[in-house]
């Protein structure tokens, strides 16, 4: 399987070198809808990134201090009672 997995690589890094070595104009254009929708991606991505380093954070800090991170629990709501 190691054989083919090399012909494989070695054909992408070929193409890809090809593709850039014998590039042309591609004569386009970024509009509003276009530039937003970039811009909503790079928006998105930085705050799942930040989500994630978070929760990671989390994790390092409960990992060194050697407590567990307990889910706090919902309220109860006295009206629930009978």
């Amino acid at each position: 399987m190691q054989p083919r997995r090399n012909i494989i690589a070695r054909m992408a890094l070929t193409v890809g070198f090809v593709l850039i070595v014998l590039r042309s104009d591609a004569y386009a254009y970024l509009d509003a809808g276009t530039g937003s929708l970039i811009l909503q991606g790079l928006v998105a991505g930085a705050m799942a990134a930040a989500f994630f380093f978070r929760q990671r954070w989390a994790d390092v800090k409960s990992w060194i201090s050697g407590k567990r991170a307990t889910p706090k629990e919902p309220p109860t709501d006295a009206s629930e009672e009978p």
